[in-house]
């Protein structure tokens, strides 16, 4: 049995018409995102993207979602110049590399 942080057992998955919402609670010292303005759909394009608890490559993952799968993010992404991928802020306190997911046409929502 794998034993689950007190974070991932904070998320929450929501779906809904085939569309993942993540909210997180909690918070941990992840690079400061300001202004997040907005939440916008994206598509999974890779066979699978983890959503780690902190940007990089070596951080947790706390879950999984397969390809083609829909879900919102934010409108951040933090990059590191150490790190081959550009991190988008999904939620509160969760991160996935930018590169494989796709914005879908649906329009983004202000917060």
């Amino acid at each position: 049995m794998r034993k689950v942080s007190l974070l991932a057992a904070a998320l929450v998955l929501v779906v809904t018409g085939g569309v993942a919402a993540v909210a997180a609670a909690g918070s941990r010292s992840t690079p400061k995102v300001q202004d997040v303005s907005q939440l916008c759909e994206f598509r999974v394009t890779a066979s699978g993207l983890n959503f780690r608890d902190a940007p990089g490559i070596r951080a947790p993952i706390e879950y999984r979602l397969a390809r083609n799968t829909t879900f919102l993010a934010t409108d951040q992404i933090w990059d590191n110049a150490f790190d081959p991928y550009h991190w988008r802020l999904i939620g509160d306190n969760n991160w996935a590399a930018n590169e494989y997911m796709v914005r879908t046409s649906t329009p983004c929502r202000p917060l």
